[in-house]
């Protein structure tokens, strides 16, 4: 799971240089992260998503089952998709509690 969000991340994050440029990239780290809150996020890992004002990626959460040998059909076939929580209901509202980084 660490990997997948590192690679969302930093996919999304190399989206945002590529709009905004690679010289306003580097010049303005904070214009940077106002780019990436900007645009929506989507990868193969996550799906499509949005980073919240307070930096949370949100995106629909997926539950897997580890598939029992003979449901798998080639090496690398180990999961099966179970339910999904829609984004909405799978992450805390924004106004459910109070995070420094969102200004009121």
């Amino acid at each position: 799971m660490s990997q997948a969000g590192n690679y969302s991340c930093t996919l999304h994050y190399l989206k945002a240089v590529q709009n905004m440029g690679a010289a306003a990239a580097k010049a303005d780290g904070a214009a940077t992260v106002a780019r990436m809150k900007a645009m929506p996020t989507d990868d193969d890992c996550f799906g499509p998503g949005q980073i919240r004002e307070d930096g949370r990626e949100i995106h629909p959460v997926f539950l897997f089952e580890v598939k029992q040998p003979s449901e798998s059909r080639h090496e690398w076939d180990l999961y099966k998709l179970v339910p999904t929580t829609p984004t909405e209901e799978a992450w805390r509202l924004l106004s459910e509690h109070a995070c420094p980084l969102v200004k009121a």
